[in-house]
């Protein structure tokens, strides 16, 4: 197809990016340093509160027009169905108040979803779960000091070739979006727990071990799976940080952040190995690995005594024990977030 002929470009130029950044390096005498951002990723400092769960004017008088223009049956089902105005005041947040637009998207997503089932895609465990835990090292853990729930992922240890030995591309597909439908239920456990709407997650990305060589189908994954974050889950997003990156990674960087737009661009977050202390300024201790920093060490969880992540192995090697079970279970309450005192969009004006 005419995207995967641009991925094949796009992999090309990021393997020239990345030959020019060694050939620099190398002259520099830095061949084997870290990542240490640019003029285009300066350093974040500060957490400032999040103003996310706040309905401003705006917010409410978009909302009314959209939700006055909206067809009888748009209103999704199960996942999203008990933040529904919330959910409508994400994509025109995304949309920056275009009424019009925001409809464009929101509906475009009632259909993607209907399409794929992705109201019942938690339903059933996910058949290929052994592989994901044995080749991509990943975890749902804690939340940061907001309130934000976060995920962890060692992404520069996946190989999506050894990952295709066992499934189709599709298939990683599907399980970015089976990610994505667990975060929602997360931050809507969370909304309950405290209170207030929490409607977007922090994602930490541990690029160490990571290949100088590109896999262009990981590429192509990537490409689609930011496709569907940024239709069908906008705004969802608090935080991407990018940890352990390798010199080489600048080459992945210029040619990737064309695909992110603006404010998911200003979302992320890249450091080589000094992230220590600004993962400690986000995220409390007891949610945050201790090889990050932190305290938590998730005991008994993995048998061959590792902490929070299991290392990759082929899954015909990978043992039945050292698999943890499929991400836990969310038990929340079956009530709208609207009808709560501190969710409601008036009483959290």
């Amino acid at each position: 197809t005419a995207e995967d002929d641009q991925v094949e470009k796009d992999v090309a130029e990021v393997e020239r990016q990345q030959a020019e950044a060694a050939a620099k390096a190398e002259a520099e005498g830095a061949d084997g340093k870290d990542f240490e951002g640019d003029e285009e990723q300066p350093a974040k400092k500060g957490d400032a509160p999040p103003t996310t769960h706040i309905m401003t004017e705006q917010d409410k008088a978009a909302l009314a027009e959209m939700k006055a223009k909206l067809p009888p049956d748009a209103r999704p089902k199960e996942a999203l169905d008990v933040a529904f105005d919330w959910t409508l005041v994400r994509f025109l947040r995304a949309r920056k108040y275009d009424v019009a637009a925001a409809i464009e998207q929101y509906e475009a997503m009632l259909a993607w979803r209907a399409e794929n089932n992705v109201d019942g895609i938690l339903a059933k465990p996910d058949p290929r779960e052994k592989v994901f835990q044995c080749v991509c090292p990943h975890r749902h853990l804690g939340f940061d000091r907001h309130g934000h729930p976060v995920y962890y992922e060692m992404t520069g240890q996946i190989r999506v070739a050894e990952m295709l030995k066992h499934m189709e591309e599709p298939d990683i597909i599907t399980r970015h979006v089976r990610y994505m439908e667990y975060v929602v239920q997360r931050m809507i456990k969370q909304s309950q727990e405290l209170g207030r709407y929490v409607g977007q997650c922090v994602m930490i990305h541990d690029m160490a071990g990571m290949k100088y060589s590109i896999e262009t189908a990981g590429m192509r994954c990537f490409r689609r799976t930011t496709h569907i974050d940024q239709q069908y889950y906008p705004e969802c997003l608090r935080k991407i940080i990018i940890v352990n990156a390798p010199w080489s990674f600048r080459g992945t960087w210029v040619v990737v952040r064309p695909w992110l737009d603006e404010k998911t661009r200003a979302k992320v977050e890249i450091y080589g190995t000094n992230f220590r202390e600004r993962l400690q300024e986000l995220i409390p201790p007891e949610s945050l690995p201790a090889a990050y920093g932190g305290t938590c060490t998730c005991e008994g969880v993995y048998s061959n005594g590792d902490a929070c992540f299991p290392p990759v192995r082929a899954v015909a090697t990978c043992p039945d024990a050292d698999v943890p079970p499929a991400w836990p279970k969310i038990e929340r309450q079956p009530v709208d977030l609207e009808g709560g005192p501190d969710v409601s969009p008036a009483a959290a004006a």
